[in-house]
């Protein structure tokens, strides 16, 4: 497993953490 590899996982897991973290703030607000 190359480092380049590694980078995009980490940078996958870490866009997928933002959508998410993203999704339940809109979620939230549209519930309040």
């Amino acid at each position: 497993m190359t480092s380049r590899t590694l980078a995009a996982c980490f940078v996958a897991i870490f866009l997928a953490l933002v959508i998410l973290s993203a999704g339940t703030i809109l979620v939230i607000q549209a519930i309040a």
